[in-house]
């Protein structure tokens, strides 16, 4: 999928994408049909008047359960929610069990976490969302609910071609293995794009691309291949040469600080000349 649809979908669309594409920065167009549904959803809290936000007020943890009306063991619920401001005190909210946190005003550590995210399953067949959250007042601003088939998760996992990794054969080697490619498509890892990384295919090079808006990538064809994903620092070079035209420098400085004192400078060093020439004449 290129960028430039990717960032036309929707949010929730956009974490849909990442499971079913590659996001390059050009290709055509997929013709993406959204596979998430959103749901009614409505928290049995007090509604603010900010419009379409809830406010949570307890002295302890308040439960509540919601029935979504769809069975969690075919299917997905992801739920969203924001926050405004950082609280007082920390916020917990646990959905069925999976917790999100966004820490307060005093928190050693402050993590921003302003957007809670969950996604959710169940192994036996269940309809309701349980929801737990944490003492105090604060305000829940947009929250919706989607379904998405898991079927959908199945069929993108099973599309993955998994990499058989090999031993690296020295320590700049970050990941090395074969694998076999179907037809013709896109090699990705979760490693992060940064220009210090070269890619080796069948021992050639290959050029890297910023992929998943995020990592690193490459084109690759049909049949096997062999991937080596080799790393060196950037200005590395550039530093041991700064470091070496430095310590030459240093080592200058010290020979320079040997010399006799009228040599130092070059006015010093006239009236040296000069009086070693009246020395000569009177001999």
């Amino acid at each position: 999928m290129g960028q430039e649809e990717y960032e036309s979908l929707a949010d929730i669309d956009r974490s849909i994408a990442h499971l079913q594409y590659i996001i390059v920065d050009d290709a055509p167009e997929t013709g993406y049909r959204s596979p998430v549904t959103e749901l009614p959803f409505f928290l049995p809290l007090e509604e603010t008047q900010s419009g379409n936000a809830y406010r949570a007020e307890s002295e302890g943890d308040l439960t509540v359960s919601i029935d979504t009306g769809v069975s969690l063991d075919e299917n997905l619920l992801l739920l969203e929610f924001y926050f405004r401001d950082v609280p007082d005190e920390d916020i917990v909210i646990l959905a069925n069990g999976t917790a999100n946190r966004l820490t307060g005003k005093d928190a050693l550590y402050p993590n921003q976490n302003f957007a809670f995210h969950y996604v959710i399953s169940e192994p036996e067949p269940t309809k309701t969302l349980t929801l737990t959250f944490s003492a105090g007042t604060y305000e829940l601003l947009n929250p919706k609910l989607y379904s998405l088939d898991a079927s959908v998760v199945r069929e993108s996992a099973e599309r993955l071609v998994p990499l058989t990794c090999l031993r690296p054969d020295d320590s700049e080697t970050v990941l090395s293995g074969v694998i076999t490619m179907p037809e013709d498509g896109y090699f990705t890892a979760s490693i992060p794009y940064d220009r210090g990384f070269t890619a080796y295919v069948d021992g050639e090079e290959r050029p890297i691309e910023l992929v998943n808006t995020a990592f690193l990538g490459f084109p690759l064809e049909k049949g096997d291949h062999e991937i080596t994903l080799v790393y060196h620092a950037p200005m590395l070079e550039a530093g041991k040469r700064i470091s070496a035209a430095g310590a030459l420098f240093f080592l200058l400085i010290l020979s320079l600080e040997r010399l006799p004192q009228p040599m130092r400078n070059l006015q010093e060093r006239i009236r040296y000349k000069r009086k070693e020439h009246e020395r000569c004449l009177k001999k």
